[in-house]
């Protein structure tokens, strides 16, 4: 068996046990097991792998680019050619445990199985020193942040922009917004997904109704009623122009936000919003600077704030959001009717001014955009990146030696 038949017996194993039921979980882990797997040569038999090859493994996984498959220089450069030269951006030291850990848990796994003959992952660890929680945490919008991202280029181009008008950039902050969903709840919506209770009111359903689907846990599926604000801006005639040019109702109501095996139907949308180490994204459009805290999943945070300074009990802000409650008295009786979810909906309110929000103005320059693309690279400053833990000369000889040939034996301590 090789490394690689031994990682998707791995991979198999976790999914059926539920071990990565989240498709987020599953796509960070089988990117990081490939990485492990390409650093010890996936076509390497199991059997030939020992304790040592696992500390070389360690010690160049704390030399692993950041990033790597996002930017194309470094995904077309071998890794021990990166090491060899240097100059590039590290992995934070959790994210690199994160990987060697899934690694040994791999060869523990085929340890119990034994398909090797003892676990040689076992002895060899990579600890990280404690320290103190870090200042980057997502949070919610202020009042001035939040006027600075609706008036984006998204909602004041005067003329046809350069990018693609994609209706997806113009309704999901406001969906994210004032409706609490997360980013890949609201990607995966079908257009069935949105439709009128039997007591007239309008809501987004977020389900498991289609294979392709996936909610963080139980409590995610939920019905939102829509916000006054969500009608007024005319989402229910996009979502008719939708049904109209479908073929059926059960297809992406931002036919755009498709998923695939490793990644997840918001990941179009994130890479949008939040750019990626090579693009800015559309906060940066909006004129905010990197690594501020902000995110999509920041209008989430939002809309519980607003919520709970309107003087709306936890319980509701949980109804409406997905979150579980977990005391004993949520277990009897029903949950909130949707009568009082939208009168909870309604109470939020937001002191922005909207007036330049019109997606009829919007499908106007649509009908004239022709040029593909996405907005371009920002002028800000480059970050200046954590230095490689590599060393220069002769020191880092034994590493690239072994990245280029590994085999048992070849030891870098």
């Amino acid at each position: 068996m090789t490394i690689q038949q031994l990682m998707e017996r791995y991979r198999r194993d976790q999914e059926l046990t539920g071990q990565w039921s989240h498709q987020g979980t599953r796509f960070l882990n089988c990117a990081r097991l490939e990485a492990a797997c390409e650093l010890l040569g996936p076509l390497r038999p199991i059997q030939s792998v020992t304790t040592e090859d696992f500390r070389n493994l360690r010690t160049v996984l704390m030399m692993y680019p950041r990033n790597r498959r996002q930017i194309r220089e470094l995904n077309d450069t071998p890794i021990h050619v990166l090491i060899e030269q240097g100059g590039y951006e590290v992995v934070h030291p959790k994210t690199a445990k994160k990987y060697f850990d899934l690694a040994r848990a791999m060869f523990r796994f085929a340890y119990e199985n034994e398909w090797i003959a003892r676990d040689i992952a076992g002895p060899v660890r990579l600890k990280e020193k404690a320290r103190k929680r870090s200042a980057r945490v997502r949070r919610a919008y202020t009042p001035q942040e939040l006027e600075q991202l609706l008036n984006g280029p998204v909602y004041v181009c005067p003329k046809v922009p350069r990018w693609r008008m994609d209706d997806f950039k113009f309704w999901l902050p406001l969906l994210g917004l004032f409706t609490g969903s997360r980013l890949n709840e609201l990607c995966q919506l079908t257009i069935e997904d949105i439709h009128q209770t039997p007591c007239g009111v309008w809501v987004i359903s977020h389900n498991l109704n289609l294979p392709h689907k996936l909610l963080k846990n139980s409590s995610s599926a939920r019905d939102i009623p829509l916000h006054s604000v969500l009608l007024e801006k005319g989402f229910l005639d996009f979502v008719a122009q939708r049904r109209a040019a479908a073929k059926s109702s059960k297809e992406l109501l931002f036919p755009e936000m498709r998923a695939d095996t490793r990644r997840a139907h918001s990941h179009i949308a994130s890479r949008w919003f939040c750019g990626d180490p090579q693009r800015a994204g559309y906060l940066q459009q909006c004129g905010f600077p990197r690594l501020n805290g902000l995110s999509f999943h920041s209008l989430r945070h939002t809309f519980i704030n607003q919520l709970r300074q309107t003087g709306v009990d936890q319980a509701r802000i949980q109804a409406l959001t997905g979150h579980s409650n977990d005391s004993t008295t949520a277990e009897y009786g029903d949950d909130y009717s949707i009568e009082i979810k939208q009168q909870t909906i309604e109470m939020l309110r937001f002191k922005v001014d909207l007036s330049q929000i019109d997606y009829a103005h919007y499908q106007r320059l649509q009908k004239h955009s022709h040029q593909p693309g996405r907005p371009g690279r920002s002028h800000e400053q480059p970050h200046r990146p954590r230095k490689s833990l590599g060393i220069d000369g002769s020191d880092n000889r034994p590493l690239v030696n072994w990245l280029k040939d590994p085999r048992p034996g070849l030891s870098l301590t």
